[in-house]
């Protein structure tokens, strides 16, 4: 049977290892640290640059079809960041990220897309990810979900424009033409008798009017 100094000894022999085992994770750790930020430099920087000039005249084409009604929440900084988007609606509120990033291990990029509308009312493509390999980094691949991402969002905003739920509180009539429409369509409106009247079109108010004795 061992003695108490033997098991001593035993305890004193591990932990004696205990400041070899340390170092050596901390240089592996340091080793590692080092060679990730290499593969910043060499894998990273190179693909979002690439990256960069794919994104910008696509987020300026989308820029461009919305005009006043989107606003640049969050600029892309230098290491080309998160970017959001507000977009004005009536029917609810409506932002549109996107974020450039890379894994832990700086082998891959990683670019996600999120939309976030609320209230939710209708099924919505509310986010997509995908994972590149920074070596040979795949522009083509990358431009195609870009644009995909891009157009899902539009057709989600159509979408949304001409859903029934959405819409219920935002009907209006044209009392001449007897349609019922989305406020937001009508080309025409007039105050009368204490109430706004909305219109499909010119010809439809000027016959509002002259029934109701109300043109100049």
């Amino acid at each position: 049977m061992t003695t108490v100094n033997d098991f001593s000894q035993r305890l004193d022999m591990e932990f004696g290892l205990m400041p070899t085992a340390i170092h050596d994770r901390q240089t592996v750790l340091e080793r590692e640290y080092h060679e990730r930020q290499e593969r910043v430099a060499a894998l990273y920087a190179p693909a979002l640059a690439q990256l960069r000039v794919l994104w910008e005249p696509r987020r300026d084409a989308l820029l461009a079809r919305f005009e006043d009604m989107i606003h640049v929440m969050s600029a892309a900084q230098d290491d080309f960041g998160p970017v959001a988007f507000s977009i004005d609606s009536p029917l609810a509120r409506i932002i549109l990220r996107f974020t450039f990033s890379h894994d832990p291990d700086v082998r891959s990029m990683i670019l996600e897309y999120y939309l976030e509308v609320v209230p939710i009312l209708m099924k919505i493509d509310n986010h997509s990810t995908l994972e590149l390999q920074l070596q040979n980094f795949d522009q083509e691949v990358a431009a195609l979900w870009l644009e995909d991402r891009i157009v899902s969002f539009i057709r989600t905003f159509v979408e949304l424009n001409e859903n029934q739920y959405y819409l219920k509180d935002h009907m209006v009539e044209d009392t001449i033409a007897k349609v019922r429409m989305p406020r937001s369509i009508a080309t025409e409106s007039i105050e009368w008798d204490g109430h706004k009247y909305y219109f499909i079109c010119a010809d439809t108010r000027l016959e509002f009017e002259r029934r109701h004795g109300s043109v100049n």
